[in-house]
């Protein structure tokens, strides 16, 4: 097991930092599964609730440091066609959306079934997407591309994936 790199900080800070790169791992995964009908209900609550701890703890560490937020999202197309001119890019307009949202809603995009163990067809929800409206209106945030930006400003490394469109 890869252990995360040191965080030179007070206490609170250290807690936040790690508070931040655990759900950034949360949310990267869970945007990029295909969860059935019957999972899909609580994988939003989950993305959610994974969505503003990453924005409140990112937020909290950046303060702290007294830098700037120059990240910016890209969006990941995980072979699912959708317009990115929507989308929002700049990570701190990201964050302070988030965490002065009035509503979040994650897009559920129907993908072609899969099958259980005993061959019965179960329709599949990516979770790639979600929709924020606050007081300065309604935009799309790449889930799996606003945790890749949070990790980068962190610290931790510079990740690109390889599957990124901007």
């Amino acid at each position: 097991m890869e252990s995360r790199p040191a965080f030179q900080g007070d206490v609170l800070s250290q807690h936040s930092f790690g508070q931040a790169m655990h759900a950034a791992a949360r949310l990267f995964s869970a945007s990029d599964t295909k969860w059935p009908d019957f999972l899909v209900g609580v994988a939003k609550e989950q993305l959610i609730d994974d969505l503003i701890m990453l924005a409140l703890h990112l937020r909290r560490v950046v303060e702290v440091s007294s830098k700037k937020m120059t990240s910016k999202i890209s969006n990941m197309d995980l072979g699912v066609p959708r317009d990115f001119s929507a989308f929002e890019v700049d990570l701190w307009t990201a964050v302070n959306r988030i965490v002065h949202h009035h509503k979040l809603e994650p897009i559920a995009i129907t993908q072609p079934d899969f099958y259980r163990a005993d061959n019965k067809p179960v329709a599949g929800h990516l979770l790639a997407d979600i929709e924020v409206t606050s007081d300065r209106g309604t935009s799309r945030i790449n889930l799996a591309g606003f945790a890749i930006a949070c990790v980068n400003e962190l610290g931790v490394q510079s990740v690109t994936p390889k599957r990124i469109m901007h």
